[in-house]
């Protein structure tokens, strides 16, 4: 059952937010009232773009693509318990949850819980973490954002991540020897102006949904994105 959240002030300026698309940050709030009371909610895009954007432009595709934005910048936490994909949002005491209801969804395991962050003023470590212990726990792989003052050295470390975790999904997907999984995954850096990023999300995405043909599916996969993604960000007030 939906419910009721709350948003602090403090939640527009964090830089986790910021960092984020305007439509993925749209999504997070979103999310908050589909969760359960201790911030779980079931991964599937195709569930929370019903749930959440069910009138909107805007393709499956379009929402998982918005999930790993808002992961990549440690807003929420990706898990599988029991070959069940969960999401977490990334600390949850902010919330003032009146006659609160047991959690719907199991917890993260400890080690992944450990990774996630909060949202300064606006999030704090307030896990509920109940039933830990729960058997057959599944990490999923995701693509983490690295801080750096520098650019392109979070873009240099997907990149390695690319060629390494990337080409062996590419392998496993097609059959292909190494040299020419390497040689076609750079073909599709090439079509995403060389952010790695797009192409790692492009190649996930394909390795969670299986298609019949997945060199095919991952190219329009990437065009899609490229066509969809945000400008520039600019600074308000600017000129």
């Amino acid at each position: 059952m939906a419910r009721i959240r709350s948003i602090k002030p403090e939640f527009w300026t964090s830089e986790q937010v910021t960092e984020c698309s305007i439509a993925a940050r749209l999504l997070f709030i979103g999310i908050w009232n589909f969760c359960d009371d201790a911030g779980r909610i079931g991964a599937s895009p195709k569930q929370i773009k019903a749930l959440v954007l069910p009138s909107d432009d805007m393709t499956v595709e379009n929402v998982r693509g918005l999930i790993h934005e808002l992961e990549r910048n440690g807003l929420v936490l990706r898990y599988a318990v029991d070959d069940k994909e969960y999401l977490q949002v990334t600390g949850w005491s902010h919330q003032r949850i009146d006659k609160p209801q047991p959690a719907k969804f199991p917890p993260p395991p400890a080690t992944l819980q450990d990774r996630s962050k909060s949202i300064p003023g606006t999030f704090q470590d307030g896990e509920d973490r109940r039933g830990i212990e729960h058997s057959q726990v599944i990490s999923l792989p995701t693509v983490e954002r690295k801080p750096s003052t520098a650019p392109q050295a979070a873009q240099t470390d997907f990149r390695g991540d690319l060629f390494e975790r990337g080409r062996t999904a590419v392998e496993a997907m097609t059959g292909m020897p190494a040299p020419k999984a390497r040689t076609l995954i750079g073909s599709w850096l090439k079509l995403a102006n060389d952010e790695a990023v797009i192409v790692l999300e492009a190649i996930d995405a394909a390795s969670e949904a299986r298609p019949a043909d997945p060199v095919p599916w991952i190219r329009r996969t990437i065009e899609s994105r490229m066509r969809t993604r945000d400008p520039p960000k600019r600074v308000w007030g600017s000129v």
